[in-house]
């Protein structure tokens, strides 16, 4: 499969299911919304994987909110480091290491903390506490070695 059947074929099925989503309880055939879903580049020879989609606002706020979310939760996923690659590239590259690491110790935690609880919606506060804790919590490495930075 090309690079362009595998966008067509991406396209088309993103295509299929926002149409499939967007006529469940639409009473009727003027949308609100009109957004078109094509190839980044369209060809001529793309016209069948052009795709215009009817929203109501509704349904388009829900989408909205979804994947807001979505990348919230891509954001803040637990990306696994590799100690070897980081310790190449910090081989490879000292001076930008060097910097890198004199920036993170360079860093006022508390100061940090502080600032982030002020700015935060007093609603909010409990659980921007708990990410703060959440992210200076000690690793399981720190952990078995004691650490308790």
């Amino acid at each position: 499969m090309t690079d362009r059947d595998r966008i067509n074929q991406a396209v088309d099925r993103l295509a299929g299911a926002l149409h499939e989503l967007s006529y469940r309880g639409r009473l009727g055939i003027n949308p609100e919304i009109r957004t078109l879903v094509c190839p980044g580049d369209p060809k001529p020879e793309d016209v069948n994987h052009l795709h215009g989609i009817g929203l109501t606002a509704d349904l388009a706020e829900i989408l909205a909110e979804t994947i807001e979310q979505l990348i919230t939760r891509i954001d803040t996923a637990a990306v696994p480091i590799n100690p070897t690659a980081a310790a190449e590239f910090a081989r490879s590259n000292p001076e930008l290491a060097k910097d890198v690491s004199s920036a993170f110790h360079a860093l006022d935690v508390d100061a940090l903390a502080r600032t982030v609880l002020n700015d935060a919606a007093p609603s909010d506060r409990a659980s921007v506490t708990r990410a703060i804790k959440a992210m200076f919590r000690p690793t399981q490495d720190q952990q078995e070695d004691g650490d308790d930075s």
